[in-house]
C-alpha cells in the first residue's frame, strides 16, 4: 500500500464550547465546581460504604464501583476541557486522543454493563429453584429464575449488551470491507496473499468473539440447547486464538519470543568469561 501521500497527524485542536471569553470563564468555573463536587461525592459513598459494615451488601458493592467508575469517567474529559479552556493552544496530541477514546468507552462501557448487573440486584426477586443452566453467572439465565416480570430489564439488555455487541460488528465488518478493498489492489499476488491470509484470520477471531454474542444478547432471555455451547466461542475458544492471531502471526514478536527464550536457555556469565579469558593470557 502506498503511504507515501498521507500525512502523518500528531496533534488535534478542539473547539471547546464558546470561542467568547466571558463564556469560557463562565464555563471553567461551572465544569470545574461540577468535577470537584462529583470527585468529592462519590468519594464520600466509596468511604461511608467501606466504613460501615451494615452496607457491606451487593447492592452498596456495586453502588461504590459505580463511584469509582463515575470519577474515573469524568476524569478522562473535564480536567483536559479545563486545560483548554485556559489555554491559548486547545489542542490534543494524537496519542492523548486515542487514549481518551479507548478509556472513554472503556469506562462508559463498562459502567453500562455495571448498571445492568445492578438492576438484576435491586429489582429481581427469585424463587423456585437456585441451579442456573449454565456453566456460567449470565443475564439470561438468570433471569429465567426470576419469578416477576422481567420485561423491562430484558429490553434494557437487548438495548445494551446486544446492541452494544451488534454495532461493533456492523462498524468491523465495514473496516475490514475497506481493507480487503485495499488488499485487492495490491499488485503482487504474494503480497496480496500475505494480506489476505491476516485480515482473514483477524476476521474469524472477530466472528467468533461478536457473532455468539449478538445471537444471545440481542433477543428474550430464552434459554435454547445450543446457548452453551454458543458460549464457549467468546469465553473460551475466542481468549485462546487472540494470542495466536495477533501475535504469533506477527513475525516481530516471533523473533522477540525466540530471543527471550535463547538468552533464558544460554544465559551468558560474565564472571566465567573473564575467568577464560584470564587463563589464555
Amino acid at each position: 500500500m502506498d503511504l507515501q501521500n498521507q500525512s502523518s497527524v500528531k496533534e488535534f485542536t478542539l473547539s471547546g464550547l464558546s470561542h467568547s471569553h466571558e463564556f469560557q470563564v463562565f464555563f471553567f468555573v461551572l465544569f470545574l465546581a461540577l468535577y470537584l463536587m462529583t470527585l468529592s461525592g462519590n468519594l464520600l459513598i466509596i468511604t461511608a460504604v467501606n466504613a460501615d459494615s451494615r452496607l457491606h451488601s451487593p447492592m452498596y458493592f456495586f453502588l461504590s464501583n459505580l463511584s469509582i467508575l463515575d470519577m474515573c469517567y469524568s476524569t478522562v474529559t473535564i480536567p483536559k476541557m479545563l486545560a483548554n479552556v485556559i489555554s491559548s493552544q486547545k489542542t490534543i496530541s494524537f496519542n492523548q486522543c486515542i487514549s481518551q477514546l479507548f478509556f472513554l468507552h472503556l469506562f462508559g462501557g463498562t459502567e453500562c454493563f455495571l448498571l445492568t448487573v445492578m438492576a438484576y440486584d435491586r429489582y429481581l426477586p427469585f424463587c423456585g429453584p437456585n441451579k442456573i443452566n449454565h456453566f456460567f453467572c449470565d443475564v439470561h439465565p438468570l433471569a429465567v429464575l426470576a419469578c416477576s416480570d422481567t420485561f423491562f430489564i430484558d429490553m434494557f439488555i437487548i438495548g445494551n449488551s446486544g446492541m452494544i455487541s451488534l454495532s461493533c460488528f456492523l462498524v468491523l465488518l465495514l473496516s475490514y470491507l475497506g481493507i480487503l478493498t485495499t488488499i485487492l489492489k495490491i499488485h503482487s499476488s504474494e503480497g496480496r496473499r500475505k494480506a489476505f491470509s491476516t485480515c482473514a484470520a483477524h476476521l474469524l477471531v472477530v466472528t467468533f468473539f461478536f457473532g455468539p454474542c449478538v445471537f444471545i444478547y440481542l433477543r428474550p432471555p430464552v434459554n435454547y440447547p445450543a446457548d452453551k455451547l454458543v458460549s464457549v466461542l467468546y469465553t473460551v475458544l475466542t481468549p485462546l486464538l487472540n494470542p495466536i492471531i495477533y501475535t504469533l502471526r506477527n513475525q516481530e514478536v516471533k523473533n522477540a519470543i525466540r530471543k527471550s527464550f535463547r538468552n533464558k536457555l544460554s544465559p551468558q556469565n560474565p564472571k566465567h568469561t573473564d575467568t577464560k579469558n584470564t587463563i589464555k593470557e
